[in-house]
């Protein structure tokens, strides 16, 4: 009865928030650091993700309103606006290797994401986030920005290109690759394979953090630097069971390891493998990475809020 009632609770709370707002529907939801933006803006939004572990960590992001779903399944036609952040693996300029550009979650849809509008008319403003390369013709395709441009106090320095539909945002300062006046306050872009770093690796934000604490960030760090402000505490909860079980036998273990595969989506992702803390802290850290940095997010759908008032 105390779970139906909490749910019943969460549900009105979610129905009285969203009755008046706007619809965003956020594609490639990850960890949800995109869909916490556009709602921190106003946007009452849905996520949709494929990946079982990163819908699981973004259920815990925000409201949690996140699918578990191919997004080429899902009908578009009851949304104001749409985020969509696809695989950017084949596009990225750290992918040196072919085998980085397959498997489920690497077929590129750039392009699908784009043509949106042209298969749903109704959708009004339209952001399509992916990394940004060295060549500008490359990038033609949407407007670089920085994640540095956006606040007082910036975390990161973290190039991104947005195309789509949507009215140019406010920004702190002006664009440039790398802000060299704030090496000291901003970190460098952090990837989705921080946990790799070595003290020989000049590519990876650890470097930075390395030089100012003497050591490799937590993730906690992490999504610090990427807008999140407090990592969940469900995410923590798993990682502090893991060390538990650890202490205890193998056979002793098992029991208790399924129940948080299962609970987390490990078992669906990775059947043949058994969840370690190693793993588990590598699996966040490469959501944080795969993510969107949070204030940029907030900032395109404040803008964008503002134009869909001014034309009702």
């Amino acid at each position: 009865m105390k779970f139906e009632l909490l749910l019943e609770n969460w549900k009105r709370r979610i129905k009285e928030m969203s009755e008046g707002k706007p619809k965003a529907a956020v594609l490639f939801d990850g960890a949800g650091f995109a869909r916490l933006g556009l709602e921190q803006a106003g946007w009452d939004c849905t996520g949709f993700e494929l990946n079982p572990i990163a819908h699981w960590l973004g259920s815990h992001i925000g409201e949690g309103k996140s699918y578990l779903k191919d997004v080429r399944d899902v009908d578009l036609s009851s949304y104001d606006a749409v985020w969509a952040s696809p695989p950017c693996q084949i596009h990225s300029v750290a992918n040196n290797q072919q085998s980085a550009t397959e498997g489920k979650y690497k077929v590129d849809l750039l392009n699908w994401s784009l043509e949106i509008p042209q298969r749903f008319p109704n959708v009004k403003f339209l952001w399509v986030e992916n990394v940004s390369k060295y060549k500008k013709k490359e990038n033609e395709w949407g407007s670089v920005y920085n994640a540095a441009q956006f606040g007082e106090e910036p975390r990161q320095n973290r190039n991104r290109v947005i195309g789509g539909n949507f009215p140019e945002p406010e920004v702190e300062r002006e664009y440039k690759r790398y802000y060299y006046e704030l090496k000291d306050k901003v970190c460098p872009a952090i990837t989705a394979s921080e946990w790799k770093w070595s003290k020989t690796d000049k590519r990876r934000a650890n470097r930075w953090f390395y030089e100012k604490l003497g050591r490799k960030a937590t993730y906690h760090e992490l999504a610090y630097r990427m807008g999140l402000d407090e990592v969940p505490s469900e995410w923590d909860e798993v990682y502090n069971k893991l060390l538990e079980l650890e202490k205890l036998p193998r056979k002793e273990r098992r029991d208790s390891l399924s129940d948080i595969e299962n609970q987390v989506g490990w078992s669906q992702e990775y059947p043949n493998t058994n969840l370690t803390t190693k793993r588990w802290r590598n699996e966040l850290i490469r959501a944080i990475g795969n993510g969107v940095y949070v204030p940029m997010a907030k900032r395109l759908g404040e803008t964008a809020l503002k134009d869909f008032h001014k034309e009702e």
